[in-house]
């Protein structure tokens, strides 16, 4: 099985598997789910990353917090 993945790219995203073959894409750069103390860590891959005004009041995230 890992082998027919590899061959028919099987093992790519779909979106990059449109990046590769020179589709035209646009990657979000509002988060209508995440709340701001998770989404704050997907900044450290997308350059530009806003939190929409309806996570900021949402339920705090249970359990330990170290930031």
């Amino acid at each position: 099985m890992y082998a027919l993945a590899k061959e028919y790219k099987l093992d790519l995203s779909m979106f990059e598997r449109m990046i590769n073959n020179g589709f035209p894409v646009v990657a979000l750069d509002t988060k209508h789910r995440m709340r701001p103390e998770i989404s704050m860590f997907m900044q450290f891959v997308y350059e530009k990353l806003d939190d929409h005004e309806s996570v900021i009041n949402r339920e705090p995230v249970r359990g330990k917090h170290y930031l």
